[in-house]
């Protein structure tokens, strides 16, 4: 298995600035030879104009990554330090190697893969910026814990959509009666599954629900329950289990890496449609 492909899957490329010192290596002389055939020798010099037309847009736009987050982060007033992103690359090559053991040096093994640590350092750099931006941002509020009943459609044509619509509002009635969430979702369902958590279906982002149903839920004590909402799954009601504003301890930190995961794209997307980038020819 390849340790690049493990370690930093889906992250931002980065670039060779902001370096600690010594990363990386010093370029090396254009006269050293660096392996020689039939006695002849491979210099440093040779290499370099084939490394040009051979890497240098994968390098380019390693950069023009790297270069636009830092940018982005600059605006944002966000930083973070060399030790910061010492002792986090350290973290994760560490959990990297006790999953995908390898041979030998894993340092020379990342460097064939074309990963050396100095590119690690600054990718890491890059996936702690955006996450510090992210974090800015973050808003428990936004959160809640819910479970649900879904009433699914036998199929897409009109009478099929209104007997899932009838459906669903016997059922919200019953639940706006008193009765119990426990009995009316034995009767939605026979997944033993989804009845065994009663219908928990965990922390969301109040953006993943249609703009009434996250109104609702904003104004809801837990308990409370929505008024049927059509969705992708059929027709859905839902109750609020807890507020993320009282989420504490474990699960505040749960509801930071679920944005976390959620909103890179989301920011990744917004930096480069706000930084400019000028490629020349």
């Amino acid at each position: 298995m390849q340790l690049l492909s493990v370690l930093f899957a889906g992250c931002l490329l980065a670039g060779p600035w902001d370096l600690p010192k010594g990363m990386p290596p010093a370029k090396p002389e254009p006269q050293r030879v660096l392996a020689t055939v039939d006695g002849q020798p491979i210099r440093a010099s040779d290499l370099e104009a084939f490394l040009w037309d051979w890497r240098s847009s994968e390098v380019l736009q390693d950069l023009i990554s790297y270069r636009s987050v830092l940018a982005f982060a600059g605006k944002e007033g966000v930083r973070v330090t060399e030790r910061e992103i010492e002792e986090e690359l350290n973290r994760q090559l560490s959990e990297v190697l006790q999953n995908a053991p390898t041979a030998g040096d894993p340092n020379a093994q990342m460097r064939r893969e074309g990963f050396p640590r100095s590119r690690l350092w600054l990718r890491v750099h890059s996936q702690l910026l955006v996450d510090r931006v992210l974090l800015k941002r973050f808003d428990p509020k936004n959160f809640v814990k819910v479970s649900t009943i879904v009433v699914r459609k036998k199929g897409d044509d009109a009478d099929s959509v209104a007997e899932a619509a009838a459906t669903a509002k016997r059922l919200f009635e019953r639940l706006s009666a008193g009765e119990a969430w426990s009995t009316v979702l034995r009767e939605a369902t026979s997944d033993e599954r989804v009845l065994s958590n009663d219908g928990s279906i965990g922390w969301k982002l109040l953006g993943a629900f249609s703009t009434p149903t996250a109104e609702e839920l904003r104004q809801l004590r837990p308990g409370g329950i929505t008024k049927p909402a059509l969705t992708a799954n059929g027709f859905q009601i839902f109750r609020l289990d807890q507020a993320g504003a009282t989420a504490q301890g474990k699960e505040l930190l749960e509801l930071q890496a679920l944005y976390l995961f959620s909103e890179r794209p989301n920011l990744l997307r917004q930096i480069q449609e706000t930084i400019k980038v000028e490629v020349k020819p």
